[in-house]
């Protein structure tokens, strides 16, 4: 079937241990001194001043922080911060929904250290500056603040793949994260154990600040950048080509603007998606009888949310994602045969993310 050299490997799972904040229920949070009282694996402290008034509490829709008297430029920090510790690859998302103070900073960080003087990459929202990447590393001990963003509450997500984060803003619509724009790219951040979190840092000793979050999410493993929502797919090696339902076949098709062409994905609760067509969600893609075997072809079926019908999607260095079935990590979806045309047999095979036949580009429709 396939000539080229496919090297199976095993796909990063993705692991939902702390998937969302809004479905857990935040006790109110004090200062460090108070013994924050936060959720496992959540902790919250204040940075930089352990008298400090910072607390933050929560219910099902959003998470509050509040902070007074905080700073983060110079060589030290004073800001609240609620994180949880890990190791690894992680996408960390939230929306700003509410900022008091025309001066506070609040956002999303990851830190190597609860140190003041710690490297970190942040991903904040002030009200009259909008969306600021702030970073201290090895070699810039002074943290700088870069504007990135318009002034206007933003939806914000950091990425963490090895030891480098990228950041990404997008504008909401009606509740929902418009198209993902990146700002920063390849930050660095110490590998081994990292802190990440949301955070607010306030503006004056006299006043108290407050900032609120929403539609908090923290995906562990190494994560793809996509929502819920309709989706094209185009494979690498001949993105002229869009993945098409034709009946219960899966085909390449010159892009036409076909309903046909558009998919909607679902992320389910354990981190894996179902890939449906859009003119008909009673179908999914889908591996049939779940085989393994190298050259199966890939077909729809109804959609019983079977692991054969269930999808992680990885998301590779050069932005594009391998899809790859939950019964086996060890094989993806995959064109060839037709060298980029509606010849393509699209089936699976070993798994080898570095293969453009595996290798697939998303582009969300509206």
């Amino acid at each position: 079937m396939n000539s080229n050299n496919h090297r199976p490997c095993r796909a990063g799972r993705l692991l939902l241990t702390a998937a969302t904040l809004s479905s857990v229920s935040f006790a109110y949070i004090q200062s460090a001194l108070a013994e924050d009282q936060v959720p496992t694996p959540w902790n919250g402290m204040e940075i930089g001043d352990q008298t400090a008034s910072g607390s933050s509490k929560s219910n099902q829709e959003s998470v509050e922080l509040t902070d007074s008297g905080g700073n983060l430029s110079g060589r030290s920090d004073r800001f609240h911060f609620v994180y949880q510790s890990l190791t690894g690859d992680c996408a960390f998302t939230a929306r700003v929904v509410a900022d008091t103070d025309q001066s506070a900073i609040a956002g999303l960080m990851v830190r190597d250290a609860l140190a003041t003087t710690s490297n970190f990459v942040a991903l904040a929202q002030e009200p009259e500056l909008g969306a600021l990447e702030i970073d201290r590393t090895n070699c810039q001990p002074d943290a700088a603040i870069t504007p990135v963003g318009q002034a206007a509450l933003n939806w914000l997500r950091l990425v963490k793949r090895g030891i480098t984060i990228q950041t990404f803003t997008a504008p909401d619509q009606n509740g929902k994260p418009g198209h993902w724009t990146l700002v920063g790219k390849n930050q660095p951040i110490a590998s081994g154990m990292i802190y990440v979190g949301m955070f607010l840092s306030g503006h004056g000793d006299s006043s108290v600040s407050t900032a609120s979050f929403d539609h908090v999410s923290l995906d562990l493993g190494t994560q793809p950048l996509l929502d819920d929502g309709r989706y094209t797919i185009s494979p690498a090696d001949a993105q002229s080509m869009i993945l098409t339902a034709s009946g219960i076949a899966v085909k390449l098709a010159v892009p036409a603007n076909d309903p046909a062409q558009a998919w909607t994905l679902t992320k389910n609760s354990d981190g894996f998606y179902s890939i449906r067509p859009a003119q008909d969600t009673s179908v999914a893609l889908t591996v049939p009888d779940a085989r393994s075997d190298s050259g199966t072809k890939v077909s729809m079926t109804h959609d019983t949310g079977s692991k054969s019908q269930r999808w992680s999607i990885i998301a590779n260095e050069n932005d594009t994602y391998c899809l790859v079935p939950q019964f086996n990590a060890g094989i993806g979806l995959d064109d060839y045969g037709g060298v980029g045309t509606s010849d393509a047999t699209i089936d699976v095979w070993g798994l080898n993310t570095t293969d453009p036949h595996l290798q697939w580009t998303f582009t969300q429709t509206h």
